[in-house]
Parts: structure tokens; C-alpha cells; sequence
């Protein structure tokens, strides 16, 4: 018998790739009211900080009345780390900020609550004023005294950058080393933020102007409505801003989210899109709002939930499905580039896979005059494929098949006939589940025709496949890959030896 040696050569092959994200929304888990029972609005929440550890939450007071009268700083300690269904309402700790410096003004109006990078700074802001603390123990909030206080020189924040004419104050943040300050001017109909460089880190009075991002430009805003706080992801590459209002009347108010090709830089912003706030079935308003557990975890203080006074003055719990993931979530570049690596890699086997195939079907049915075989019927949709399909199956029920044996030479008519093949395929599954990548799921769907016949006791022929390849990232994202790949192959076999 004669021995082959099988060859593919993959003279083409064009791939389209196309990636899909779709919204990422917060899941909200559980809602806690920090308040004492029969002590309504105490406190009335208007900024939230969370420690790294996730085992003390602290809440600025927006009102400033009654047992707090001086917009005081409360503070939790959570027995299950990120867990507020575990806060300690009854033993909670009250700091008052009266007398301690330039006192926090503005009954009714928005405070705010930020620490450095180490929690060894403590910022209090209000609308026009502000105190600043040095802290020995890493946010120990309670040890905060006239002795603690940072100068700030006095500085009426609204004002302080010439550049910056700010209505109303109503959120601020700092990069990671502090080189860089943002104001978020919340004023309805005026809202925008300002970049303030920082020439000593995390002192605010060493600022000068940089760049004001106007988000009136964003298309989703809604006339008349508030923002407040601003925060930005770990690596500064998206910033989200809060809406806010007296949400007695339940309108439906979202978290905007930008995406910065330069960290921290907003001159380098791109609006991408907005997530409703829905918390316990009822719209929320994120008066304050911050993230937790290393952007796996989102806490939202709000009042006046709803008019009949349900969920007022409570704090929210959300998780997040990626870290930071509100509106979009990002995959990270090793999972990003195996994501590419496995279209590749079913490119490659389906096309060498199914000809392979055909060489094996054409040894177990060498005494057959007829070497065509199609081992599927389509029903296609796309009109050039569907053509496709149409002129070829029109062909082969015109062909008049003479002896084509594999075994038997009969050069002059083999020369002059040729078979035709189709073979359809579908897989699935799971790859990539590894320390360094993100899980994948992999969908290939593929159609592939081809044409071949016995030229000099060798087989030569084309092949030419269309696929079809999904690969979804379980990442938490909704990212997926697209993939539209046509090859374009051209095989053929070598005698070996001949034997008796």
C-alpha cells in the first residue's frame, strides 16, 4: 500500500475581533440606619469614610442639631469586617468638631469627611471652611483635639484657586499621593470639578490651579439636580460623581462615571456612561457614598429615602461584581491577551482538525467512486453565506461522479474530477481558570467547504472555513470577545514508500 504523508498549508487567515461590554450595575445587599432609636437624624448622613480593614466606619452629620449640635463625626466599629448589618449602633462614638478650629458652618449644607493615604491626616470640609487634623494612630478620629489641628491658612475653599469660582462644595478627594486635590462644584445647573496640583502632598494650602472638567457636558445629566461626591478608582483611570436630592418624590438619580487615559488627570476624561441608585426596591439619592473592601464593596448614606419616611437617614450596602466595577468593569491585560490567544488557538485546530478529518474519511472510503460527502445541513441566515451555500449546492447536484478510487490509478479522469466535502462544528467550554488569568468561556461555531482531488497518486486540495468565536471573560464583567475568522487552506499528500 502507499503511505502518505499528510500536509496543511493555512495560506489565509483573517480575523475580525470585536469586544462587548455592557453596563455593570451595583447589587445591593443589605441597609442599616446608624441612628439610635427615638434619635431621628442623628446622625443625618452627608459623608462616609471606611477603613482599609473594613472594622470602623465613620459618618459625617449634615445637620448639626440637637445632641450634635456642631457637626460632629460618628463612629462604628463593625464586628464582621465590611459588614454593616454588624455595626454597633448602641456603643458608637461621637466626636464633636466645635471650638476645635474654623468651625464647620452651613447648618443644612454638605460636610465632608476624607483621609491621606495612611489615615494618619484627618479633612473635614464644609461649604466654606475646613479642619484639618494630624493623627498619631492611623484613623483614630476620636483623639482629635485643638492640639491635632493642621494650619490651612484659612482658606475659603470656594475661592482659594483663582481659576475655581465654586457655588457649593460638595465633594473632594485627593490622588493616591496626595500630589493632587479635586473640588466638585455640586450646584445644580453649574455643576464641575477642579484639579488642584499640590506642591506639598496632601496640603491643600500649597494648591494651585490645574484643570476644571466641565461635567454639564455630560448628555445624561439632568437639569437642576445636585452632584456630590466624587471618587476615583485605585489606579485614578475612572471617576465617578453622585447625584443627589430630596429623594421624597423617588426620582431616579445615578452615579456618573468618566474614564481617564492619563491617571488622575482630568483634562484626560471621556464620559462612558451612568448606573441608576437602587437600594431595598426604592430609588437612592448618594449624598454620601464611598468604597470599601478594595472596590469590591460600595456604601451610600442617604436621607428622605421615601415620602413615607421608609429607609430614611440609613446607610446602604452594595457589592460590586469587579473591583470599582460601577458602569464598567475593566479586564486585566494577561486575561485580555489569553483571550486572544485561544480565538487563535481554535482558529488553528478547527482548520487543521476537520481536514484532517477529510484525509480520514477518504482512506476508510478509498473504494468509493464517489468521494463527496457534506455532513451537515445549514440554515443560514447571512445572505452572502447563505449565496454561498446555494451556488455550491447547485453545483454538486449537477456533478456526474466517475471512478475516483484512491487504490486504482486512473490519472486522466482523477485529473479531471474533483470531490467536494462540508463540515459544520460546534464547541464549547472552560479554559484559563490559573492564578494569573481570569477564567474564559470559549463558543466556536464554524462552517467549512472544500474542494480536493487525486493528481499523480497525491491528494490536493482547498478548504475554506468561516468561524464564528465567543469568549466571555468571568470576570464579573459582561466583556466579551467576538471574533469573525475566515481561513483559507490549501492541503495535499506526499507518497512515502510504496509496499506489497
Amino acid at each position: 500500500m502507499i503511505k502518505r504523508l499528510f500536509l496543511i498549508v493555512f495560506c489565509l487567515c483573517f480575523v475580525v475581533n470585536t469586544v462587548h461590554a455592557g453596563t455593570v450595575e451595583p447589587v445591593f445587599k443589605q441597609l442599616k440606619d446608624p441612628n439610635l432609636d427615638g434619635e431621628d437624624e442623628e446622625p443625618s448622613t452627608s459623608s462616609i469614610a471606611i477603613t482599609p480593614d473594613g472594622k470602623k466606619m465613620f459618618i459625617m452629620d449634615n445637620l448639626g442639631e440637637g445632641a450634635t449640635d456642631g457637626f460632629a463625626i460618628f463612629i462604628y466599629d463593625l464586628a464582621t469586617a465590611f459588614d454593616i448589618s454588624t455595626m454597633d449602633v448602641t456603643n458608637r462614638t461621637i466626636v464633636n468638631t466645635t471650638g476645635l478650629g474654623d468651625n464647620l458652618t452651613f447648618a443644612n449644607g454638605k460636610k465632608i469627611i476624607k483621609f491621606n493615604n495612611d489615615g494618619k491626616k484627618l479633612f473635614l470640609f464644609s461649604d466654606v471652611s475646613a479642619q484639618f487634623h494630624n493623627l498619631v494612630i492611623p484613623y483614630d478620629v476620636a483623639s482629635i483635639s485643638a492640639s491635632t489641628l493642621i494650619p490651612d491658612d484659612g482658606l475659603n475653599y470656594k475661592t482659594a484657586y483663582s481659576e475655581a469660582d465654586i457655588d457649593s462644595l460638595n465633594g473632594v478627594t485627593f490622588n493616591n499621593d496626595g500630589t493632587k486635590m479635586y473640588l466638585n462644584d455640586g450646584f445644580r445647573n453649574t455643576t464641575d470639578i477642579t484639579q488642584v496640583n499640590l506642591s506639598t502632598p496632601f496640603d491643600p494650602s500649597s494648591g494651585t490651579f490645574a484643570f476644571t472638567l466641565n461635567t454639564e457636558d455630560i448628555p445624561d445629566l439632568t437639569t437642576g439636580r445636585f452632584t456630590f461626591e466624587i471618587a476615583f478608582d485605585d489606579d485614578g483611570t475612572r471617576l465617578y460623581i453622585s447625584e443627589g436630592l430630596n429623594n421624597s418624590t423617588g426620582i431616579p438619580t445615578f452615579i456618573y462615571v468618566y474614564k481617564l487615559s492619563t491617571p488622575f488627570e482630568l483634562s484626560s476624561a471621556t464620559y462612558v456612561g451612568k448606573s441608576q441608585i437602587v437600594g431595598n426596591g426604592n430609588n437612592v439619592s448618594a449624598v454620601g457614598w464611598t468604597f470599601g473592601n478594595n472596590g469590591m464593596k460600595a456604601y451610600i448614606g442617604t436621607e428622605d429615602a421615601q415620602a413615607d419616611g421608609s429607609d430614611d437617614d440609613v446607610i446602604y450596602e452594595y457589592d460590586l461584581t469587579c473591583p470599582y466595577g460601577i458602569v464598567l468593569c475593566e479586564t486585566d491585560a494577561v486575561t485580555a491577551i489569553g483571550a486572544q490567544v485561544e480565538i487563535a488557538k481554535n482558529v488553528i485546530h478547527q482548520n487543521s482538525s476537520t481536514i484532517f478529518k477529510r484525509f480520514d474519511w477518504l482512506r476508510r472510503n478509498d473504494e468509493r467512486a464517489n468521494l463527496t460527502n457534506h455532513e451537515v445541513k445549514l440554515n443560514i441566515h447571512n445572505p452572502i453565506l447563505a449565496a454561498l451555500k446555494t451556488n455550491l449546492e447547485n453545483s454538486l447536484n449537477n456533478i456526474e461522479y466517475t471512478q475516483a478510487s484512491l487504490k486504482k490509478e486512473n490519472s486522466k479522469i482523477n485529473k479531471k474530477n474533483w470531490s467536494y466535502w462540508s463540515h459544520g462544528d460546534i464547541s464549547f467550554g472552560r479554559v484559563g481558570d490559573t492564578a494569573s488569568s481570569k477564567p474564559k468561556e470559549v463558543k466556536t461555531r464554524g462552517i467549512m467547504f472544500g474542494a480536493d482531488k487525486l493528481v499523480d497518486k497525491k491528494i490536493f486540495g482547498y478548504a475554506f472555513r468561516y468561524g464564528n468565536d465567543e469568549v466571555d471573560i468571568d470576570d464579573g464583567s459582561s466583556d466579551e470577545l467576538d471574533a469573525q475568522t475566515f481561513s483559507l487552506n490549501i492541503y495535499s499528500s506526499v507518497p512515502l514508500k510504496k509496499s506489497v
